[in-house]
């Protein structure tokens, strides 16, 4: 076969891995999580008609239909880079430099009185800080309080549990952490974002030890009525293992590669009752992980556990299928063993769903170009 053909191929399975995440990106109709500061909308578009010192953070975020912590990174950012009337805002960052004692001078200021026991016991039930501690302080607040104030409440909110409950992540605190990587990401340093997704990875266990489902860990940590940003975490699985996989395969980056890998066999062994076809789409993007990763044994096992375990469903054949085939220079062996998979696919309860008879069809075409 020419090196045209070999090329051909690469494209294809290229193409192939996108359909996959495309599956995912397209459930409920929405969109995957997007990429880096401002992909969700473009920041002239974000910030338009947005008034910082007159709105704030809150105003941002309901202009937006942005979660609250989603506004607070993005205006973070923008005060970074000097957009007007950001200066003097209240951020996460700024918060953050200041002393226990500090934030509660701060909010006593404002009428609000708590300490770490008050604190602790009020939300001790709670996943995020906000709904017995940030949302009840800032509904508090006299009227005519500057949002500047509304702000620093929510944010102090979400901060002290950061420092007096540091061991039990908070949504606020989860949210931030996989924003930081979209961040590292969308900024050229693929390996830091890696690196920041797999640490999200461990805080989801400690916030979520019982969970048994992708969508357990999306209700808690989506807002009702946000429109941007929703949070899926089968998306998020799936762009880090294609990120990883990107970079095994051009950076031979093989120690994060692995690091992955182990994390995906997590996600697979915690949360087993996910949606089947998420775990699919799941152990997919795994073997190519491992695939390029050159532990092609270990790959082709997964998918023949995938056949072993569901026999009745199509994307174990198919996906075997095109892992027969992807090799530089297929024979016409490979294209008959691939062709018997698909064959044994035909059983399958979704067999039109995975286009099975016309991936039968190509490959016949194409085992028959090469015999010329």
């Amino acid at each position: 076969m020419s090196k045209g053909s070999s090329k051909q191929r690469a494209k294809k399975k290229q193409k192939k891995q996108q359909q996959r995440k495309n599956k995912l990106a397209r459930r409920d109709g929405k969109a995957a999580a997007p990429k880096g500061f401002g992909a969700r909308e473009k920041p002239s578009d974000l910030f338009r008609g947005w008034e910082p010192t007159k709105q704030g953070i809150t105003g941002l975020a309901q202009r937006r239909h942005l979660a609250f912590v989603d506004a607070a990174h993005y205006a973070e950012a923008a005060q970074r880079a000097n957009h007007p009337g950001t200066a003097s805002l209240w951020t996460p960052q700024r918060v953050a430099a200041l002393s226990d004692e500090e934030v509660l001078a701060k909010l006593a200021a404002l009428g609000i009185t708590t300490d770490r026991d008050a604190f602790l016991a009020a939300t001790a039930a709670d996943f995020s800080a906000f709904p017995h501690a940030g949302t009840p302080w800032s509904r508090g607040l006299r009227a005519g309080t500057p949002p500047a104030d509304h702000d620093f409440v929510l944010l102090a909110a979400w901060d002290l549990w950061r420092r007096w409950r540091p061991e039990r992540p908070s949504r606020e605190m989860l949210l931030v952490r996989h924003l930081d990587g979209w961040d590292a990401d969308g900024n050229g340093r693929p390996g830091e974002a890696i690196d920041i997704w797999l640490d999200f990875g461990q805080m989801i266990w400690k916030a979520f030890p019982d969970a048994r489902r992708m969508t357990d860990i999306d209700a808690a940590l989506n807002d009702p009525g946000v429109k941007l940003g929703v949070f899926y975490f089968e998306a998020f699985a799936e762009v880090l293992v294609g990120l990883a996989t990107e970079e095994s395969q051009h950076e031979h980056d093989n120690e994060r590669a692995d690091r992955t890998a182990a994390y995906v066999r997590e996600i697979l062994e915690r949360l087993p009752e996910s949606v089947p076809e998420h775990l699919e789409l799941l152990q997919a993007g795994l073997a190519d992980l491992l695939d390029a990763n050159d532990k092609t044994e270990e790959a082709r096992a997964l998918l023949n556990g995938m056949i072993e375990r569901s026999p009745h469903r199509g994307i174990g054949y198919v996906l075997r299928a095109e892992a027969i085939v992807d090799v530089d220079e297929p024979t016409a062996e490979h294209f008959q063993e691939a062709l018997a998979m698909l064959r044994r696919g035909l059983g399958a309860d979704d067999a039109n769903q995975w286009e099975i008879t016309h991936r039968i069809q190509a490959l016949e075409e194409e085992l028959a170009a090469l015999s010329k």
